[in-house]
Parts: C-alpha cells; structure tokens; sequence
C-alpha cells in the first residue's frame, strides 16, 4: 500500500509516521517495514530509512537548563524526556526538508538512551531517501491545540509545544497507529521487558521498575490533558488502524478511513 501510494510522490519524499505506545514495537516493525520497502524500490527512488522521534531529543544539556526545568520538564528520579518540547524540532524538520530537495550524505542523529544524552555516532544516509519512516510515542498527535485550556505547568508546556510539531506531521503522507493498551498496567509491563532485552544487549543498566513506572506516570498522566491533548491520533487520522495481542501480533488491521 505504501508502495503504491507513492506514486503521487515519484521524485519527492514519502514520509510515514508510525504511532504506538511505550514498549509496544514501533522501532522493530518500522525497521521491518524500511528494509521491505527498500528491497522494492529502485536505485532512481532513493533508498527507505528509519528514525524515531527519540533519536531527535534535544542534547541532555538543554533539558536540564532552569528556564526549562521551570515550565515543568522537571520530574524527579527519572530523565526528563518524552513530551512534547523535550525534542529538537528544528533540526527534525531541517532533515525532513533536505530529504524531500533529494540530498544525500546526510548525518541523522542518534540518541543513546543508556546515557540519557545524544549520540557521538550519527546515523549516516549516503543516499537519496526515497521513503523516511518516522516512529515515536505521539507522531501524528493532534497540533492544533488551545494551550489555555490546559492546565498550568507542565500539561500547558506540552500544549504550547505541540505546535513546533506540527509542519512535521502536517507533512505526513501516512499515518500508522497502533491501539492502545487497554490498561497503564500493560503498557507499564512492556516498557519493563524492552528495558531488559535493552540491558541485555548492551551489558548496561538504566532504569528500574520503579523508575520505569515513574517515566510512564510523568509521559501519559503528568504530560497530557484528557479532553484537550492526546498522543494517539484519532482514527479519523490513521491510514491504518492496527491491533495487536500483547506478543506483539496484530489482530486486526483497519484500513484508512481517509481517502
């Protein structure tokens, strides 16, 4: 279907976001996704590439500065990362722009979340990106919000930031959302077992159960405003709709309602 729907865009960048809660698979199944694509397109289309919106976090310096600090990005114990204004906007949406004029050998940032820190080791592109797969806790969240309406502090900080996203996912040609968990519970246990493979495979440690229930607490309860903001998008903006049993194996799949 993404291949296919391309082809309103056949010399320009075909950017899709995928939506999915804490834990529930976006950066395995984009990655499946980027390499299946890639093997379908032709060295003229340009290559399909990867990112999450964590790897455009802004530099652990920035996050801990007071004036940032002061507009609530301050929880304590746990690093202050996830919501909306804790990323690099600018940059993201400069990488975007320089996918869709057709440059190449371009150096995407990583972030090292062990570290809590950006990356020394980039990400390089050393072709044309044909197809940019952009994955992430609330790509696709609704912008176009009133930040008066939300509380003070930290839900309004969010509120107010939310507009920096919004020429990136405005610039969405498709829109992949997972359903959320039915329970905090769930999403709370997913995020502990990709913590363990994570210290796993890096023979490193860094946030406890504990310290993990405390991050999902400041994401979902201390960052959006029931009624106001929400990190999943509505169906009304997916172009498919997925659910998924809690081994990861989708259910059901609903197709755009969009045209």
């Amino acid at each position: 279907m993404i291949q296919q729907k391309r082809l309103h865009r056949p010399s320009g960048l075909y950017l899709v976001g995928v939506n999915g809660t804490i834990g529930q698979g976006k950066t395995v199944f984009s990655q499946a996704v980027a390499k299946h694509l890639h093997s379908l397109l032709k060295p003229e289309e340009g290559r399909a590439i990867t990112r999450s919106l964590d790897d455009y976090y802004l530099p652990k310096v920035d996050r801990y500065r007071q004036e940032f600090l002061a507009r609530g990005y301050n929880p304590d114990g746990i690093p202050n990362r996830g919501p909306a204004g804790t990323h690099d906007t600018t940059r993201l949406w400069s990488d975007i722009q320089a996918m869709d004029q057709g440059r190449s050998g371009l150096e995407l940032p990583a972030f090292d979340k062990q570290a809590d820190d950006r990356s020394s080791v980039t990400c390089h592109v050393d072709a044309r990106v044909g197809v940019f797969i952009l994955e992430g806790w609330f790509v696709g969240a609704r912008t176009d919000v009133d930040p008066m309406k939300a509380d003070p502090g930290l839900k309004r900080s969010v509120a107010a930031a939310l507009k920096d996203y919004k020429p990136i996912f405005d610039r969405l040609d498709a829109l992949w959302v997972f359903e959320p968990p039915r329970s905090m519970e769930r999403i709370v246990a997913q995020r502990i077992e990709q913590q363990e493979t994570t210290d796993r495979q890096t023979g490193r440690t860094s946030m406890t159960p504990a310290q993990i229930r405390r991050f999902i607490d400041y994401f979902y309860k201390d960052s959006w405003q029931e009624g106001v903001i929400s990190p999943t998008p509505g169906k009304e903006a997916a172009s498919f709709w997925a659910v998924m049993d809690t081994h990861h194996r989708f259910l059901k799949i609903t197709p755009a309602l969009r045209g």
